[in-house]
This record gives structure tokens, C-alpha cells and sequence, in this order.
């Protein structure tokens, strides 16, 4: 059994929906945070970065929030 420990969701994310390359044993995933400013924030997996991406945009639009994108940091994606 592989035992993988998540990073905990940041208490003080930016009002928005940030999209972060998360590393998981083997496995690159992408996360989507959604935060609505007030230290409530849900968190998303995605294995591809262009669903990632799109999840990230369809929220934004449908609440109006801004969009971050760290998933690049680092010139990879």
C-alpha cells in the first residue's frame, strides 16, 4: 500500500479559483481551489491540466471570480 499525503488547502487563498500542479507519488495531477474569501475553500483533482483549466474557467465565469493559473510555475504544465 503507498500511503500519499496531500498538502493541506492554503487558509489564506486569494478570493478565486487557482489551478496548481500537484505532484502525487508518481503522478502529476492538477488542482483546482475554489475560495470565496471568507477561509471556505474546496479543492478539485484533475489528471489532465487542460480539464483542469476548463474547470477553472467555467466557475470563474459562472461566479465571476478572478482566475489564477500557478499550474505552469516552473516552465512545465
Amino acid at each position: 500500500m503507498t500511503v500519499i499525503e496531500l498538502l493541506p488547502i492554503k487558509s489564506a487563498l486569494p478570493l478565486g479559483e487557482l489551478v496548481e500542479r500537484q505532484d502525487l507519488g508518481v503522478e502529476l495531477q492538477w488542482s483546482v481551489t475554489t475560495s470565496n474569501g471568507i477561509g471556505q475553500a474546496r479543492r478539485r483533482w484533475f489528471g489532465d491540466r487542460a480539464a483542469a483549466l476548463a474547470h477553472a474557467a467555467d466557475q470563474s465565469d459562472a461566479y465571476g471570480l478572478p482566475l489564477i493559473d500557478l499550474s505552469d510555475r516552473d516552465g512545465e504544465g
